[in-house]
């Protein structure tokens, strides 16, 4: 584990100060505020800048997503929408004597005993597993710029 910290380090150091550098030079370049106009760029709005950039902070987002959906499947009556069952047959290619039967049915899934509580749980649980992975993630983003700052 230490030999992939130490391979590792040099390289996040020198991407977090291609990225900062990248940062710097495109906020003094758009003119976009009076702050990136005089240099004075602030630590927070390079972050704020670089967590926009970062491709994980739109999966996490996805994932967010994912997670309130399964929360709110959980929260239903029913596991799964109910279904219309329709169906007919004849015995008009075999005997043509007039046999016919017609069959129509609602099919409505339920949840099984404790069910419905451990989907609700692992629904919560993931929830609380993205909001976690969000926050490492933006943890490990800032102490990249703030090294990188520095």
């Amino acid at each position: 584990m230490s030999l992939y910290k130490k391979r590792s380090a040099p390289i996040r150091i020198a991407l977090s100060v291609m990225t900062l550098s990248g940062l710097v030079l495109t906020a003094q370049a758009q003119g976009t505020s009076a702050a990136a106009l005089s240099g004075s760029v602030s630590l927070k709005d390079v972050f704020e800048t670089a967590w926009q950039r970062q491709p994980e902070a739109h999966a996490l987002q996805s994932r967010r997503d994912a997670a309130q959906a399964q929360a709110k499947a959980a929260s239903m009556l029913s596991p799964e929408p109910p279904s219309l069952e329709i169906s007919q047959r004849s015995d008009r290619m075999t005997g043509n004597s007039g046999a016919r039967e017609a069959e129509v049915g609602i099919a409505v899934p339920i949840w099984l005993p404790g069910q419905r509580t451990a989907s609700t749980d692992l629904a919560q649980a993931e929830i609380s597993l993205v909001e976690r992975k969000l926050l490492a993630s933006q943890l490990r983003l800032a102490s990249s710029v703030r090294d990188a700052w520095w």
